[in-house]
Order: structure tokens, then sequence, then C-alpha cells
């Protein structure tokens, strides 16, 4: 394991706690991203614990220009193996590329976003006899449909930035070799 790696993994790792700089175990690093930390297998269970490990998990794929399978992202990794992990994803630009091909194809969920655009339309359309409710439901459509459109902005300008950090890699890998 590289040292650079995992005191670089530490750095990004202490901005993301709820408590930076107090101590924690590093046979279970991440359940210190909460303060007090998560209970062992809880890490995603809630909501509280996601909005940290998620931009957590963006910031090491941008910074290491790599990406994690979805087995990654749920794995309960040491820091010592998480920082393994990271180095051989490091070796291997064509490995993440493949990984955030593979994440893009499962998209961003925008099913769900129809499926319940449907729902409430059809909600609403049973409830014509009570036209203020039934406009209720319509009214809400709207900033719903904005905050999925906000949200899977987002989602494609990180996976472009991404996509574009991995390919600089698997470039300059290719010419280190040429050479």
């Amino acid at each position: 394991m590289s040292p650079a790696v995992r005191d670089e993994l530490v750095a990004i790792f202490q901005r993301h706690r709820q408590a930076p700089g107090t101590p924690f175990e590093s046979d279970r690093f991440l359940a210190y991203l909460l303060d007090p930390p998560a209970p062992r297998g809880g890490l995603r269970n809630s909501f509280a614990s996601l909005r940290r490990l998620n931009p957590f998990i963006d910031e090491v794929q941008l910074a290491f220009a790599i990406h994690f399978s979805k087995r990654d992202v749920e794995a309960e990794y040491t820091l010592d193996d998480f920082a393994d992990r990271v180095a051989k994803l490091c070796s291997s630009p064509q490995a993440s590329m493949a990984s955030l091909r593979n994440a893009r194809r499962r998209g961003f969920g925008w099913g769900a976003v129809v499926l319940l655009n449907l729902l409430l339309f059809s909600l609403a359309a049973g409830l014509r006899s009570r036209p203020s409710i039934a406009l209720g439901i319509v009214v809400l459509c709207g900033p719903l449909d904005v905050a999925f459109a906000f949200w899977y902005g987002r989602y494609a300008r990180y996976y472009r930035l991404l996509s574009g950090r991995i390919a600089t890699r698997i470039s300059e890998q290719r010419a280190t070799r040429s050479h």
C-alpha cells in the first residue's frame, strides 16, 4: 500500500467527517464519518450517513480518477484495504472506465420519475370531482420534476468530469507505455 494514497484518503475522509480530527478505528473507518460512529453494518441505513458517505466516495473517485464498482461502494473496507483498492484502481484506469460505463448504463432513475408522475396524474384525474385537490396534485408534480432535473444535472456533470479524468489517466498511461 502506498503511504501517499493512504494519507490523501485520510485527508479526504477528515473533510467529510461529522467530527473531523477525532480518533477513529481504521478497521471500520467509514463508520466514523458519523458522530457517534455508525453501528457495524449500519452505515448505509440512514440518510444522515449517506449524506456523508456519497460525497466522500465522489471526492475519492475524482481525486484519484477512479470509479468504484457497486460492490466496492457497498464493501466494509478497513482503511488499509480501501487504500489498497484505490491504488489498484489507479493502476488500471480501464477497469474504472468499464465500471463507470456500467454505472451510466444503470442510469439515473428516470423510470421512477415517470412512474411517480403517472401515478400522481392518475390520482388527480380520479379526483376530478374535487378540482382543488386535483390541481394541488398536478402543481406538486412541477417542483418534484424540477428537483429531479436539478439532481440529474449534478449527476451528469459529475460523471462527465469523472469520465474525463479517467480518460486522461488512460491516455497518460498509454503515453508512458509507448516511451
